[in-house]
């Protein structure tokens, strides 16, 4: 009788778990972060000796229609997982509001503990910088770096709201950026993270964008001319490449930087933008505002938006990482 159930009991364990993999041998069902790993560039091309930048709109962790779908925790933990899984030489963030840095266990936390440092601008309160830049600290030296506020600098941006939670204001409109050094073979880099002002239904939002991207140029050209190093713009652009280009993104194009998706010898043909926990369906041209620019003639071996359905999770934008070489 006993080794009756002792083969029952094996059975149903057997067809539980093997039938239905979400499932664990005594019954309860796995999170889905043990279910699922996520989706990496290293699916699609070869690393090599190649460099990556990786840009993501991290979509505000304060945001109440968020808090109530999925939580905080695995927002962070998600986020979290997709850069260290895809492990980027250069890190981009945007939205990346003060409460990603505050908690103990934090998105900031998991990624200065693991890999990374950041290029944090001299003299400027961590809190206000909401497009930061990480570099992997094994294998590179920070040189330089810096911000240009728009707002400072005579531009009227639009959605800088103030925070809801705190007397801070928000601070989406910046360029961050940095010059680093790589410790081998001394190559340098000049990676820039900026967030445009929305300017759908802003009348004068194009004017915004003129000015904003003017400053961006400025700044970078003068860094090329100073270092004749590698230049890699990334951001949240909030325009797009339709129909040549629109609004930041056109202003970019028409001073000499170049699309890193347009040249890029493998590439997924996907917007980055679209409705968290949905699937992004739109093209490049249609739905992509998350963008990687350069000033340098580099060999790009590819761009890819990552789409899976667990990254959708995390923000309403979707991560870009790109592979490049010299």
């Amino acid at each position: 009788m006993r080794i009756v159930k002792f083969f029952t009991l094996a059975l149903m364990t057997f067809l539980l778990v093997g039938c239905f993999p979400g499932c664990k041998a005594d019954g309860s069902v796995e999170e889905e972060s043990e279910m699922k790993k996520t989706e990496v560039l290293d699916d699609y091309v070869e690393r090599g000796t190649s460099k990556r930048v990786m840009t993501f709109n991290v979509w505000n962790v304060w945001k109440p229609d968020v808090k109530g779908a999925q939580g905080e925790r695995y927002r962070i933990e998600g986020c979290a997982e997709v850069i260290l899984e895809n492990s980027p030489d250069f890190v981009c963030l945007q939205e990346y509001d003060h409460w990603y840095r505050c908690h103990s266990d934090g998105l900031h936390y998991k990624l200065i503990s693991e890999k990374y440092a950041e290029a944090l601008p001299d003299g400027v309160d961590p809190n206000y910088v909401w497009n930061p830049v990480f570099y992997d600290k094994e294998k590179y030296t920070l040189i330089e770096n810096g911000i240009v506020d728009f707002k400072a600098e005579g531009v009227t941006c639009y959605e800088s709201a103030h925070y809801p939670d705190e007397s801070d204001t928000s601070h989406f409109r910046t360029l961050v950026w940095a010059v680093l050094e790589d410790k081998t073979d001394k190559n340098k880099y000049i990676i820039g993270n900026l967030h445009y002002s929305v300017i759908g239904k802003e009348k004068n939002g194009i004017y915004t964008h003129e000015n904003e991207a003017k400053l961006v140029i400025d700044k970078i050209k003068a860094l090329c001319e100073k270092y004749n190093a590698i230049s890699l713009v990334c951001g949240d652009y909030n325009s797009l490449a339709r129909n040549e280009g629109s609004g930041g993104y056109r202003f970019m194009i028409d001073a000499g930087f170049v699309d890193t998706y347009m040249i890029a010898e493998q590439k997924n043909d996907l917007g980055s933008c679209g409705e968290a926990g949905k699937i992004v369906e739109r093209k490049y041209s249609d739905g992509a505002i998350d963008h990687v620019m350069t000033l340098s003639p580099i060999s790009v071996e590819a761009y890819y938006t990552l789409n899976s359905e667990c990254i959708s999770k995390y923000s309403d934008h979707r991560p870009v990482v790109v592979q490049f070489n010299k």
